[in-house]
């Protein structure tokens, strides 16, 4: 069983090309907009906890940006490194 995101295990893919997690993420946020992390988790049946590391690793490459209001929306900026 392969894990999510696991295409980078033998340096296949350039380090500015996103995951298939992150990509995942992407299209999520395209389609529904902004999201929760706990709506995120549950979409992808991981934990919130998995779901903040995906989406913390994406505010630092300016692919997601993270709105904190009454709770922590989840909003896709861009697809470009």
């Amino acid at each position: 069983m392969s894990r999510l995101g696991a295409g980078r295990m033998h340096g296949a893919l350039p380090k500015d090309m996103p995951t298939h997690a992150q990509l995942g993420i992407m299209c999520v946020l395209a389609h529904r907009k902004a999201q929760s992390i706990k709506e995120l988790a549950e979409q992808f049946g991981i934990s919130s906890s998995a779901a903040t590391q995906l989406v913390n690793g994406m505010v630092r490459t300016d692919s997601l940006r993270v709105l904190k209001t009454q709770k922590i929306v989840v909003r896709f900026t861009s697809i470009s490194p």
